[in-house]
């Protein structure tokens, strides 16, 4: 039986196993993790060269998987686990301080100088970058980034993701100045996958600014516009206290711990939706509605009652959050950075005349697919659809962790490196007590809940401009 499994692993193998999963109606997740299972004899210098090799690239991709589908982080980059940064560094935040003159979104010097040395090394084209940014004095690259007007560039490369070389993610963005102001367009492909049809579903947060119809009264003569009736019952307490099933599975989840559910909760058609990850796991929940229902909320820019479609607001939500973080302006409102997410599909009207349509390829959109169900591996997260997180984000996807998984297309990995403070954090990650020292706690690639913004991360990104 050894024998003629091993024969199969990894491509044969895998290609049996897909075959016979999509028979069973098995997701691609359930398919790597079957195929992981499967217990490999460790290499021998007896076999063939080719079994040897098949055997290998199975323990090698599995690992891996593991490592990313269930404790995805990349901790600090050996040179600067000792705080020591090399001078080439030290003069790269020398000029990211004398590009940027804004001290109140410095954060720490120690900390910025670990940011850059890790962020550059592991960048494929960092080093066409500190060539310049990272010499002493000046040079033509730094009178580039200098400049206060720079024409659109698109930016295309690849970084180490979690520090490794085999887990490379790509970054595309289109960078340009503009009177002193720098402008980012990052294209995104969006998907909702609607598990239970012409459903979405609502993290608490989100259904707490959300209303029925039924709580707003139309202007009169006001053409679409509304205001709250008083008082208003919002989303989360109007709708999403009970759960409603779909006819004939009434109760199929009644008397059962929420760990036994389905991850869609694919028996409730609206109302609340539960799900739990293990049995002494703490209970996660959301709020479904219909797809087609009409749904009125406060909007922050035309500042008035809009109605809106389930998901049309779901993604408006991720561009508006995302930009909204990433964006910085001094104290006086002075833009310094503005980030603008396009959405091919959804608002690309919005970037009539924008230099970004043009220099973006048909496959440069980084494709996103939003899942209405509890993802995988405790709700973890990715920044792009990929092989491990088919749909990486859900519907009830919070606005922080946003703000996070658009870092990543900036092209910045992780700071954290693992593990828990009941158990003591791993000493490679930004939450060891020795970094925390130095305010690595309020760096958004590091810490979960973050508000601080650090115009680090956007040095880096624009400082790109000088890849060849």
């Amino acid at each position: 039986m050894q024998a003629a499994t091993s024969a199969l692993i990894p491509f044969p193998f895998w290609r049996h196993l897909v075959k016979t999963s999509a028979n069973m109606s098995l997701s691609l997740v359930s398919v790597v993790e079957i195929g992981c299972l499967v217990r490999m004899p460790m290499p021998s210098p007896f076999k063939l060269g080719k079994e040897r090799l098949n055997e290998k690239l199975h323990s090698i991709f599995c690992d891996v998987w593991r490592h990313i589908s269930h404790d995805a982080n990349a901790g600090l980059c050996k040179s600067m686990r000792d705080l020591k940064s090399t001078t080439k560094t030290k003069n790269d935040v020398n000029f990211f301080q004398k590009l940027f003159p804004h001290p109140f979104f410095y954060g720490n010097r120690t900390w910025n100088e670990v940011i850059v040395q890790c962020n550059r090394f592991r960048d494929r084209k960092g080093g066409q970058v500190s060539k310049f940014t990272a010499a002493r004095g000046g040079n033509s690259g730094k009178s580039i980034l200098k400049s206060r007007t720079l024409k659109a560039k698109v930016i295309r490369g690849k970084y180490n993701f979690l520090g490794t070389a085999f887990t490379q993610q790509k970054y595309i963005y289109v960078i340009s100045k503009k009177d002193g102001v720098w402008e980012m367009v990052v294209p995104y492909r969006p998907i909702i996958n609607d598990f239970v049809k012409n459903r979405v579903d609502f993290n608490a947060a989100h259904a707490w600014k959300l209303y029925t119809r039924s709580e707003v009264t139309p202007v009169p003569g006001g053409a679409g516009v509304y205001t709250l009736n008083s008082p208003a019952t919002p989303l989360w307490l109007k709708v999403c206290k009970t759960s409603i099933y779909f006819p004939g599975f009434e109760g199929k989840y009644a008397g059962k711990g929420l760990y036994t559910r389905d991850p869609q909760n694919k028996f409730i058609s609206s109302g609340k939706i539960e799900y739990q990850y293990t049995k002494k796991g703490n209970p996660k929940s959301g709020c479904r509605v219909s797809s087609d229902m009409d749904l009125f909320w406060l909007d922050p820019i035309k500042k008035q009652i809009v109605k809106v479609k389930p998901k049309v607001w779901v993604l408006d939500n991720f561009v508006r959050t995302a930009e909204a973080y990433w964006n910085i302006s001094d104290d006086l409102g002075n833009e310094i950075f503005r980030l603008k997410l396009l959405m091919k599909g959804h608002n690309e009207g919005e970037f009539k005349g924008s230099p970004a349509l043009k220099l973006f390829k048909k496959n440069d959109h980084l494709t996103v697919r939003f899942a209405t169900k509890f993802l995988p591996y405790k709700f973890n997260q990715m920044y792009k659809s990929n092989p491990v997180q088919f749909n990486n984000f859900s519907t009830m996807t919070t606005d922080n962790t946003y703000w996070h998984e658009v870092g990543h297309a900036f092209g910045l990995d992780d700071e954290y490196g693992g593990g828990s403070a009941a158990k003591g954090f791993k000493r490679n990650g930004c939450e060891a007590t020795k970094y925390r020292a130095h305010g690595s706690m309020n760096y958004q690639m590091c810490a979960h809940n973050v508000t601080d913004k650090r115009l680090i991360y956007h040095y880096l990104a624009v400082s790109r401009y000088l890849q060849k």
